[in-house]
């Protein structure tokens, strides 16, 4: 389980990070929009954004296994389960709570 949490800190961490790369006309967003991917309309919706991002059936497959994973095994009370919209200044991420 401790993986599947690092695995799933990590790519939130590089997807935030992504998002602020120094660029002469991009600059880092002030909102970040997040989801614990709790329903199926959330998922469905990730993944269509991932098809047309080009990734394959089979790893979007892998992905969502390890999210229902992820959420079978941790009390879901306090995550998300739509998207939310959280101001970067205000959002925090405590690892041991």
């Amino acid at each position: 389980m401790r993986k599947i949490l690092f695995s799933l800190s990590s790519l939130c961490l590089v997807i935030l990070l992504a998002g602020c790369q120094q660029s002469n006309d991009r600059s880092c967003p002030e909102t970040i929009e997040y989801s614990n991917l709790l329903n199926d309309s959330v998922q469905e919706e990730l993944s269509v954004i991932m098809s047309s991002a080009g990734i394959s059936d089979e790893r979007q497959e892998i992905f969502f296994e390890h999210v229902d994973q992820f959420n079978s095994t941790v009390s879901t009370e306090g995550l998300a389960g739509e998207f939310v919209q959280k101001d970067v200044s205000r959002a925090t991420y405590d690892p041991y709570t």
